[in-house]
This record gives C-alpha cells, sequence and structure tokens, in this order.
C-alpha cells in the first residue's frame, strides 16, 4: 500500500535484497525444482518526497515474511494494520510457512498464529464482517496443508486476535494459493 502524509508517499512493500527469487522463478519454469532462497524478503517502508524526488528514509520492519495483505478499503489511504504469512527459520525449512503474523503498523506488538508441526499456511486474506469499518473487525481466511493427513484446508480466524474460528477440511490435497479480493456488490453468475 502507499499512502500521503505531510507532503510526503509512504510506501510499505517487501523487497529481496537482489534479483534472487526471480532467478528462482526462472530455474523453476526449466528444470521443474524449488531452489532455495538464501536472503529472506524485507518488510520494508519508504518515505518518498516527490517534490525534491529523493528518498527520505527507508526502514526494514521485519523480514522472512511475504503474501502481505491489509483491509482493501484501505488502498492509498494509512492503514493500521497488515497480515503476512512467514517462514519457519528455527527448522531450517525456508519452504513452509509456519505462521500468519498480523502487524499493527501504529506501533503495537505483532499478533502470531501458528500453523502447527505438520501444516503450513498459505497466503491470508482479510474480510471484513458486513457494516463494520474497523481494519481488524472481520476475518481471516487462509488455505493451508497438513502433510500428516496429505489434506488441505480453509482456517477462518479472528482479525484482530488470530484466534481460530473454523477449520473445513477438503478430503483432498489442494495447489496452495488464494490471491483473491473479496468486494461487497461483486458476484459470479452460475450459468443456465
Amino acid at each position: 500500500n502507499a499512502f500521503e502524509r505531510n507532503g510526503h508517499i509512504v510506501l510499505d512493500t517487501f523487497l529481496q535484497p537482489d534479483g534472487a527469487v526471480l532467478e528462482a522463478l526462472r530455474s523453476i519454469n526449466e528444470s521443474g525444482n524449488l531452489p532455495i532462497i538464501e536472503e529472506p524478503s524485507r518488510f520494508t517502508r519508504f518515505v518518498l518526497d516527490p517534490k525534491k524526488g529523493e528518498l527520505v528514509e527507508r526502514s526494514e520492519m521485519a523480514e522472512d515474511q511475504d503474501f502481505p495483505r491489509f483491509d482493501i478499503r484501505q488502498v492509498g489511504k494509512e492503514g493500521s494494520r497488515l497480515w503476512v504469512a512467514a517462514g519457519d527459520p528455527e527448522n531450517n525449512d525456508p519452504l513452509r510457512l509456519a505462521k500468519i503474523i498480523r502487524h499493527d503498523l501504529s506501533g503495537g506488538q505483532p499478533v502470531i498464529a501458528e500453523a502447527g508441526k505438520t501444516r503450513t499456511f498459505g497466503e491470508a486474506i482479510f474480510v471484513p464482517r458486513e457494516g463494520e469499518q474497523s481494519e481488524d473487525n472481520g476475518w481471516m481466511m487462509s488455505q493451508g496443508y497438513d502433510a500428516e493427513r496429505n489434506e488441505s484446508y480453509l482456517e477462518i480466524r479472528d482479525a484482530a486476535t488470530l484466534d481460530l474460528q473454523a477449520r473445513a477440511w477438503t478430503g483432498t490435497h489442494l495447489p496452495l494459493g488464494f490471491h483473491g479480493n473479496f468486494m461487497p456488490g461483486w458476484f459470479v453468475e452460475q450459468p443456465a
């Protein structure tokens, strides 16, 4: 997301320190194997001065996280919450997204949900409660996979606390990935 504050543009993004992630994607296409990316991504905030055309500030806020999501009603506004999927560096498993983290961008402590020893998370998606305006008054939905059961699931967690509200098992394993947005008034019609 990006927003204007005191004449500056504040941009929150996730960066790789080099082109390793692009090389990894190319390598997957050519070999079918997923290489290990040694350097973790970094949650980075830039403050830019458009009048002077210069970078005012750069701060790294976290690392080894990806798939950032925020309340899409905050696009272009200063939001206070950000949810991410995070890796598992303690267990030397850089491909397993073992946590969902809710960042408080106004300075509070992060809230963390752990997947569990045999599970991994996919990308989390924020879904607001109908009629509510608060950025964390809603649910986080995340697809996951349990290796012990060899089965995928959909989890619904309280967006503020990340407490588990429901888990629906699919009966099979599915590729992880959501990359979706939920907008009121938008729907898909079923063919007749």
